[in-house]
């Protein structure tokens, strides 16, 4: 069963074994079939909602939204550190695989905190 946004997805066009990683893939592999699936995931229409798809679920294997496990693992800590301060998550569009966006979004979030300054925290 597919969700009706999957079937919009870019990478249905494609090899999904670009999406998952096989049995005792290498290093170097899994680099570039990692690389290959986030070119596909970049221009993709559904990229958000298919991210949001594998946050919420969330699926453990394969890359989602541009998002490898282990990144999306990051996001969704990410996600849970911002609800635990009472307030929406900031959600930032973040080009695949670019540093320097997710420094963006980290900036954003903590602009979004209150200050602190002038205040004493007892022992």
């Amino acid at each position: 069963m597919k969700l009706g946004w999957q079937e919009r997805g870019s990478c249905q066009s494609g090899d999904a074994s670009a999406f998952f990683a096989p049995d005792s893939e290498r290093i170097r592999e899994r680099e570039k079939r990692e690389a290959a699936a986030k070119r596909v995931c970049e221009e993709c229409p559904v990229r958000q909602q298919c991210l949001e798809h594998a946050l919420a679920l969330p699926e453990q294997f394969g890359i989602w939204g541009g998002l490898t496990e282990l990144e999306r693992a990051d996001e969704s800590r990410r996600r849970r550190g911002a609800a635990g301060t009472g307030r929406a998550p900031v959600v930032v569009p973040i080009r695949i695989g670019s540093q320097r966006d997710r420094g963006f979004a980290d900036t954003q979030a903590q602009a979004q905190q209150p200050s602190r300054e002038g205040t004493e925290v007892a022992a």
